[in-house]
């Protein structure tokens, strides 16, 4: 029954952020916050040199060059902003996830998990809106502490719990 919950709460935590992101995307606004998120966008869309750049002084190498590769491959895109969108869905699952799956490891109803996922996702609204830098890094550092958090470590082996610590 466990395993199953631990399952299925991966599921629940997939279709509630979808359902958090859809909601955003059809009733909401995104939005740049901050005009450092401004510049970002406008330089890996190539509109202040006229090439895309594949250097930001604010993003890491290993994020600026797919961009820039991505903008050179489909220069119309704004990979910049597919990007964030992407990481702050991917950071909200595993805090969701992760959340449930602390019920789930302390023998609660997987019901009383997706409430509080749920109660997240409402705490979540209105920051998703605001793509900025900052505020990915910080819900991707949340994401890795609340998948550290949800081990359960009590229960299981030395092999699981650090595959559980690497993600």
């Amino acid at each position: 029954m466990r395993v199953r919950n631990r399952r299925l709460a991966w599921l629940i935590s997939l279709v509630i952020t979808a359902g958090l992101f859809l909601f955003i995307a059809f009733f909401l606004d995104w939005r740049y916050s901050q005009n450092d998120d401004i510049s970002i966008l406008r330089s890996f869309m190539g509109y202040e040199t006229g090439e895309p750049a594949h250097f930001q002084i604010f993003i890491h190498g290993l994020l600026a060059w797919p961009i820039y590769w991505l903008a050179k491959a489909f220069p119309t895109v704004a990979w910049f902003s597919i990007v964030q969108i992407a990481l702050l869905c991917l950071s909200c699952w595993m805090i969701f996830k992760s959340v449930m799956q602390c019920f789930v490891n302390r023998d609660k109803p997987l019901w009383m998990g997706t409430v509080g996922a749920l109660a997240l996702a409402a705490v979540f609204l209105e920051p998703c809106t605001q793509i900025t830098f900052t505020l990915t890094a910080g819900l991707l550092g949340a994401a890795a502490v609340a998948q550290v958090l949800s081990i359960d470590a009590e229960k299981g082996r030395f092999r699981q719990t650090a595959l559980g610590v690497m993600g």
